[in-house]
């Protein structure tokens, strides 16, 4: 799988994810469905089966997301929440994943809850992170950084994993 070096560590986004499994499981299957819709709140579950000539194993992952947190979530909040379902499930499996469960949107919806610097610098590198990396797991990041908290990385490691994304990633934006 291809994978974005974040501080010396290989880091698989979602995408990856997806076409490993496709390549791997020709007989498997993703599905998505929308738990819920109220509002602007969606929570969305992904079951992914590795065979469908065997339904009995399968892998759920659950996803919450708000409309109004977030830049992405404006225009994306639904999109973003099924992605971070299939990360999770996909993780569940163990595509993808080293360490951690939480999901990109799992960890920046807990950062901005924190509601400590609603409108800080923090907000916007990860907004930018997201552009390049939609399907970033801030939880391997922070690990990696060893911080509880995205608010805890100093500039020059923000700099420093916003870089590296974009040279991965190929995006200049």
């Amino acid at each position: 799988m291809k994978t974005v070096d974040i501080k010396g560590k290989p880091y698989v986004c979602v995408n990856e994810r997806v076409k490993a499994f496709i390549d791997n499981y020709p007989e498997g299957s993703i599905n998505t469905e929308i738990y819920q819709l109220e509002g602007t709140k969606v929570v969305m579950v992904a079951t992914v089966t590795p065979d469908l000539n065997i339904p009995d194993r399968f892998f759920t992952g659950w996803s919450y997301e708000d409309e109004t947190n977030g830049f992405i979530n404006k225009t994306s909040y639904i999109e973003n929440c099924e992605t971070s379902a299939v990360g999770r499930a996909l993780g569940f499996m163990g595509i993808g994943i080293d360490a951690s469960m939480a999901t990109a949107d799992e960890v920046a919806n807990a950062m901005l809850n924190q509601k400590k610097k609603p409108t800080s610098g923090i907000e916007k590198w990860a907004s930018r992170v997201k552009e390049v990396c939609p399907t970033v797991i801030w939880s391997d990041m922070m690990e990696q950084y060893k911080v509880k908290k995205l608010s805890e990385l100093s500039e020059a490691q923000q700099n420093e994993i916003l870089k590296g994304l974009i040279n991965d990633s190929g995006n200049n934006n």
